[in-house]
């Protein structure tokens, strides 16, 4: 049964876009492929309700990480609940959760990204529910 929610990949890569619809279609995962992150914001704003999970590559953030979680979160404001986002990063040595709790991000995964690793943030977050964001 393919979940009801989707995971939106911010992601240039064609490789990488490749790699994740194989996983998601081996997991009976819905996931949408934005090539950057205004893309990303813009789909955000459209249609906050679609999506569970963000997957953000770090490298993308070329006018600043900060900039870009702030757009990512501002166009999800009103929504029913505060969407994750997710780093994906090329290595934790160099992002500790700490880092990325201090970015404003959800947490934070090693590219490339395992298929368990992947059904474990999908049913993670999709579990998690609060209240409006303000």
């Amino acid at each position: 049964m393919i979940r009801s929610k989707s995971v939106l990949l911010i992601e240039e890569d064609a490789s990488a876009h490749f790699m994740m619809r194989k996983i998601a279609r081996a997991l009976e995962l819905r996931i949408d492929i934005a090539p950057d992150w205004r893309e990303a914001a813009t789909r955000l704003l459209v249609q906050p309700e679609r999506y569970v999970l963000v997957l953000l590559n770090l490298d993308l953030c070329t006018n600043g990480t900060d900039e870009v979680i702030r757009s990512l979160r501002d166009n999800t404001r009103g929504s029913f609940r505060r969407i994750p986002v997710v780093a994906v990063v090329p290595s934790l040595d160099s992002y500790t959760s700490a880092i990325c709790t201090e970015l404003g991000l959800d947490g934070c995964v090693q590219n490339p990204i395992t298929p368990v690793e992947l059904l474990n943030l999908v049913d993670r977050h999709s579990v998690e529910t609060a209240g409006p964001v303000s």
